[in-house]
């Protein structure tokens, strides 16, 4: 196997998480019990034992919002596109940006969560696999699963269950949108794409760089219709695709690959690296 033209520095920059950034910032508000809460946050995040746990921490919080509505996330991220086709700065023209691959419908769907609003069954969840000595936390998922009687998978889906939420909020997962379009229930990369095709059928500008060069060859888009009774069926296996996209989409854009695909050996390497690094922490 090759070695990985990769360096620590780089690996831990595609690995990036921006809650992270968004947790290590001053809070800068005169409300005193606001900066005490948010100072215990960040602490509660730090001390997590898992990124399973810090995902829950944060989506628990009500002083977070959307992650990707932050100015210095969109700045952060908007840096790795070329901007050759482009009239001003990223920054002006796209005030919004968008997460390609949302997790929250894997997510309760697997642990068979209706509303996001009744934060009790996260909290639940958040506090059977907050002990550190629960490092094997796929399977303390699936046991879970199978106490509150949840229909259950095999415990690779839970895995890559926590590395997606793990990478939901990196830089490869992140892009420039000139409009967030209505979802799919999974909120998926594919059904975006349609959707803007559909709306930039004339257009082929920022729309290529920032979308479809990113994800498929000749723009000719995943037929999406059926991808949540895939899904359903067999919820591992496209959970798994979406880490490996997001991996290979942060490696090209960190690398200014214009590639469709990276070799084989360093999607490798970089998926035992986030496994091993932090998927058990």
């Amino acid at each position: 196997m090759k070695n990985i033209d990769l360096d620590d520095k780089d690996i831990e920059r595609i690995f990036h998480d921006y809650r992270e950034t968004i947790l290590n910032l001053n809070p800068n508000n005169r409300n005193i019990e606001y900066e005490k809460a948010y100072v215990n946050l960040r602490n509660s995040w730090n001390s997590a034992s898992n990124s399973l746990e810090q995902s829950l921490i944060y989506e628990l919080s009500p002083l977070c919002k959307h992650v990707e509505n932050y100015s210095i996330v969109r700045k952060d991220a908007y840096q790795y596109y070329e901007s050759d086709n482009m009239n001003g700065s990223l920054l002006d023209q796209y005030a919004h940006a968008d997460i390609m691959n949302g997790w929250w419908y894997c997510f309760k769907f697997m642990f068979g969560l209706v509303d996001r609003k009744k934060k009790s069954g996260i909290e639940e969840i958040k506090n059977i696999i907050k002990e550190k000595e629960n490092k094997d936390v796929p399977k303390v998922l699936l046991k879970y699963a199978r106490e509150k009687g949840i229909k259950t998978y095999d415990e690779e889906a839970y895995k890559w269950l926590i590395c997606f939420m793990r990478l939901a909020y990196t830089v490869g997962n992140i892009t420039p949108a000139p409009i967030n379009p209505s979802a799919d229930p999974l909120d998926s990369w594919e059904y975006k794409l349609n959707q803007y095709q559909h709306m930039y059928h004339d257009y082929r500008g920022d729309i290529k760089n920032l979308y479809f060069l990113d994800y498929v060859d000749n723009e000719q888009i995943i037929k999406q219709n059926t991808i949540l009774d895939d899904f359903k069926n067999n919820p591992g296996e496209y959970i798994q695709s979406r880490v490996e996209l997001i991996i290979r989409r942060g490696y090209r854009i960190l690398k200014n690959n214009k590639e469709k695909v990276i070799e084989d050996d360093i999607e490798e390497q970089l998926l035992d690296r986030l496994i091993k690094d932090y998927l058990i922490m």
